[in-house]
């Protein structure tokens, strides 16, 4: 008997000091989809059921053109939810995004159900998974709370060393102290051996280490990192999220306190 074909239904939570509508928004407006999660949209100007949702670009995973977007609207309660229909790898998926008001902001709740296996499925396919929508919520967050991205992966990348690019809300000294002293505290335990090779020798070609670069922005710092050699293509999708994750939790550990007027202007 072949074995029982399942899915997956992940689900992530953010937390953002905002108002529903404001973060309904920034979900729902191509402008600013186009900001945090892709690199085209284009939507339907009324939110309905069998409306056009359709978003593709180099960093959306397995849409990376405007003819393999075929996402539709499921269901639109604004400022309350959005449910969409999204194929992955010729999959049919679902993903819904709840927004619930907080004293302190807004919950936001997003599912993510793949109907079947990934044709390419591996055994890490929920952590690949959980890990694009990692890095896709903190983007949206840091869209809205700083106006730019903490960084937009090119996940269709086929050079044999791939590279990753992060703009970190913290000084130059500040990066290189969580690079140099507390790398466990946010670099999955998978990447810390090449990131370490990595930092003894930042411009070393070795293909199991990482080469990275700091440039100073004055409050911010850019970090440039070329990862370590990937093999097929289902492996390098994997690879670039999990180091994007570490980019992403980087930005979280090293992140400067700081106000939130610029979103103000979404919500108006």
């Amino acid at each position: 008997m072949p074995a029982e074909r399942t899915g997956l239904r992940l689900v992530s939570r953010l937390l953002l000091p905002l108002e529903s509508r404001t973060v309904f928004r920034g979900l729902t407006e191509a402008a600013h989809v186009e900001r945090w999660l892709a690199t085209e949209a284009d939507f339907d100007a009324e939110l309905r059921p069998g409306g056009r949702f359709r978003f593709w670009g180099s960093d959306v995973p397995f849409t990376p053109s405007r003819h393999r977007a075929d996402q539709r609207i499921v269901r639109a309660d604004p400022p309350g939810r959005l449910r969409i229909r999204w194929t992955w790898d010729d999959v049919p998926t679902e993903v819904g995004f709840t927004l619930h008001p907080r004293a302190s902001g807004t919950l936001l709740e997003a599912v993510h159900v793949i109907a079947d296996l990934l044709p390419h499925a591996g055994p890490d396919t929920p952590l690949v998974v959980a890990r694009f929508w990692h890095v896709a919520l903190a983007d949206l967050r840091r869209y809205l709370m700083r106006g730019t991205a903490v960084l937009r992966p090119d996940l269709t990348q086929r050079r044999p060393r791939p590279r990753l690019e992060a703009l970190l809300d913290a000084s130059l000294g500040q990066v290189r102290d969580a690079l140099g002293a507390e790398t466990r505290e946010w670099c999955p335990v998978e990447l810390v051996h090449a990131l370490r090779r990595g930092i003894a020798a930042p411009t070393s070609e070795s293909s199991d280490s990482v080469a990275f670069a700091l440039e100073d922005l004055g409050p911010t710092t850019r970090l440039a990192l070329q990862l370590p050699e990937s093999g097929s293509s289902r492996r390098r999708l994997g690879d670039l999220l999990a180091w994007a994750d570490a980019l992403v939790r980087l930005e979280s550990f090293v992140a400067m306190p700081g106000p939130a007027q610029r979103v103000a202007q979404l919500g108006n």
